[in-house]
């Protein structure tokens, strides 16, 4: 048995194209493959942007909800008093202030205390709490 020296496969003779023809078709798939992933990944930025946005607005809200919070703790707590309106800035955030705002409720020894987050910029409400207090030592007081 001989051996017969195996030839190299040639495109050319065996399907009648040439090289710039094949060159050409691989270009072509590249710049459909690139469309392709361009039209996806377009909108999935997209979305990555919009979630990003409304994960801070979110976190702002949660700051504003906390330092609400945390304000009417304080005056609760007697650290400021609570019987006359005030207003301030926050020290941990000073583009937002404060306002306290004390009123009587129809209901004897009760009183209303509201207070409400601004955005100092634009002056709009971002956070509000409304507590009612029992004026404990005045109810002692009465015979």
């Amino acid at each position: 048995m001989e051996l017969t020296k195996r030839q190299p496969w040639n495109h050319t003779k065996h399907t009648g194209r040439s090289a710039s023809l094949r060159d050409g078709a691989m270009l072509l798939e590249l710049i459909v493959s690139i469309f392709v992933l361009a039209v996806v990944v377009i909108p999935a930025s997209q979305y990555v942007t919009n979630a990003l946005r409304a994960s801070e607005k979110t976190q702002s809200s949660v700051r504003t909800a906390l330092l609400c919070e945390a304000k009417v703790n304080e005056i609760l707590a007697g650290a400021s008093g609570f019987r006359t309106n005030a207003s301030g800035v926050f020290e941990s955030a000073p583009d937002l202030r404060w306002q306290l705002t004390v009123s009587q409720t129809p209901v004897d020894l009760l009183q209303q205390v509201s207070v409400t987050v601004q955005n100092k910029e634009t002056s709009r409400t971002v956070a509000q709490q409304v507590v009612f207090v029992f004026q404990a030592e005045a109810a002692q007081q009465v015979p």
